[in-house]
C-alpha cells in the first residue's frame, strides 16, 4: 500500500471516529440490564399472589445478553423505575427502547391489559418538575419492536426516571413484558440550508367538517383558514388529521403548526392536544397546547415540534385537537428536514 493511500485510509479512519465521538452519549445508567436489575427499582402489586415479578431474563435480549421482564399471570400490577439520570434543563432529548410483550389483547383494543412508560422530570434535589409519557401496544407485540420520542426537559430539570408501569386486571390475560436498550441522549438539531419542507394546508380539507369551517382569512398564503368557533361548536374534534405523509424517508425533523386565538384568558387553559401519528410505532410526539403560548392574540404563531423518523414508517399524520373554549384558527402544518440519515445514522439510531 502507497504512502499516500495510507495517509488517506487514516484520515478518513481518523475523522469517521471523530464523527462517532461527536455523537451524543446516552446517559441512561445499566441501559441493556447487563448489570442485572443494578440502579433499577422494581415495584410489585400481588394481593392474590398470582406471581407477579419484575426480573432480568437471560433467554430474551436485543441487545447484549439479557432483558428486563415483566410477567403478570393473573389480575396484578408492577413496575420498573431506572435510577435518576442527569440531564440539562432546555434541553431536547430523545428517548429510545426496544419492547415485545406476549399476552395482551388479541384484537390490539383494550381486552383488560395495560402497558406505558412514564418520563418523570426532577430538580437538583430530585423534587418533580413534570413528567410525560405514553401508552404501549394494547395488543401482543411478538417480535421487538424499536420505540422513539423527543422530550424537551423542563428548565429546572436536573434528573430524569422512566418508569415502565404494567397492570392487568380481573378481565386481562396472563401477559409478560420485556424491555431492552433504553436510551436517552441530547439530541441537537437545526434545518440545514436549503432544507426539503412539506407544506399542508388544512384548508384543502383535512380537518372534521361537520365540526369546524373554512373561512377566508388574509393572513394566509391561500386566504382560507380552517376555524374553531365555540359560538358555533364547542364539542372536541380533529382541527386538522388524515394527512398521511408518505414521502419522508428516515431522519429528524421539525414540525410547525401555524395558529393564531381570538383572545388570550387571564386564566391560562388547555387549547389544543398534538400529535404526530404513525401506521407502526403509535406517536413520534405528542403534547397540549395552552393559552398561555401565544405571544399575541390575532397573530399567526408557528409552534415547533422537533422528531425523529426510525426506519419502517410508512407514513406520518401530523393531526391537532381542538379542546374548545377559545376561538382557534389553523392555516398549515409543515415538515421541515434537520437531516436525512444515512445507513451509518440508523444504526446509531437503532444500535
Amino acid at each position: 500500500m502507497s504512502r499516500r493511500l495510507i495517509v488517506v485510509v487514516f484520515t478518513l479512519a481518523a475523522l469517521a471516529g471523530s464523527a462517532r465521538a461527536q455523537r451524543p452519549a446516552n446517559v441512561m445508567p445499566n441501559h441493556s440490564f447487563e448489570e442485572g436489575m443494578s440502579g433499577w427499582q422494581p415495584s410489585v402489586n400481588d394481593p392474590s399472589h398470582v406471581g407477579a415479578a419484575v426480573t432480568v431474563d437471560r433467554t430474551q435480549a436485543k441487545h447484549g445478553a439479557q432483558s428486563l421482564k415483566i410477567g403478570l399471570p393473573a389480575e396484578s400490577r408492577a413496575a420498573a423505575t431506572s435510577p435518576p439520570a442527569p440531564v440539562r434543563g432546555g434541553q431536547d432529548y430523545l428517548l429510545s427502547f426496544w419492547y415485545r410483550c406476549e399476552g395482551f389483547s388479541e384484537t390490539g383494543n383494550y381486552a383488560g391489559v395495560n402497558l406505558q412508560y412514564v418520563v418523570n422530570w426532577l430538580d437538583a434535589e430530585k423534587k418533580p418538575v413534570g413528567a410525560g409519557g405514553m401508552g404501549l401496544s394494547y395488543g401482543a407485540v411478538p417480535e421487538w419492536r424499536f420505540m422513539t420520542r423527543m422530550y424537551l426537559s423542563p428548565q429546572e430539570a436536573a434528573f430524569v426516571a422512566l418508569t415502565f408501569p404494567m397492570s392487568v386486571n380481573d378481565k386481562g390475560r396472563p401477559s409478560s413484558f420485556w424491555l431492552d436498550d433504553v436510551q436517552l441522549r441530547a439530541w441537537p438539531g437545526e434545518p440545514k440550508p436549503g432544507a426539503k419542507t412539506w407544506v399542508f394546508r388544512v384548508a384543502d380539507g383535512t380537518y372534521q367538517q361537520d365540526l369546524f369551517r373554512r373561512v377566508a382569512d388574509d393572513d394566509t398564503a391561500t386566504g382560507f383558514a380552517v376555524l374553531a368557533n365555540p359560538r358555533f361548536n364547542d364539542k372536541p374534534g380533529y382541527l386538522a388529521a388524515n394527512l398521511y405523509t408518505r414521502a419522508i424517508p428516515p431522519g429528524q425533523y421539525r414540525a410547525l403548526y401555524r395558529l393564531k386565538i381570538a383572545e388570550i384568558p387571564a386564566e391560562p387553559q388547555a387549547l389544543l392536544a398534538w400529535d404526530l401519528n404513525t401506521d407502526s410505532v403509535g406517536f413520534l410526539n405528542a403534547g397540549t397546547i395552552g393559552t398561555a403560548a401565544f405571544k399575541q392574540a390575532g397573530a399567526y404563531q408557528d409552534f415547533v415540534v422537533r422528531f425523529v423518523l426510525p426506519p419502517g414508517v410508512a407514513w406520518i399524520d401530523p393531526r391537532l385537537t381542538w379542546n374548545g373554549g377559545v376561538a382557534t384558527w389553523i392555516d398549515t402544518i409543515t415538515v421541515v428536514e434537520e437531516k436525512t440519515f444515512t445507513q451509518d445514522d440508523v444504526d446509531f439510531l437503532m444500535e
